[in-house]
């Protein structure tokens, strides 16, 4: 059986986001991974949507270079 690319380029985007600093880590996994909106975020954490959005452009910023290789905008809906 062969696995697709998004399969695989989920998964190196997963590995990558287990080096990142945790608060961009668990926001990113939150939005991306479980498809949590921004404001279900905030309440979960207890931190302002403020917080979420930056965290979320923070993480990216942080992830960018790390993707160019592959389509990075298509994983993170850019």
């Amino acid at each position: 059986m062969q696995v697709s690319s998004r399969v695989k380029h989920f998964y190196y985007f997963h590995c990558l986001l287990d080096r990142e600093q945790f608060k961009q880590r668990e926001v990113l996994i939150y939005f991306y991974f479980e498809e949590m909106p921004v404001v279900e975020i905030a309440q979960l954490l207890n931190i302002p949507e403020s917080t979420v959005k930056t965290r979320l452009r923070r993480g990216r910023e942080l992830l960018k270079p790390k993707l160019e290789h592959i389509e990075w905008e298509v994983l993170l809906h850019e």
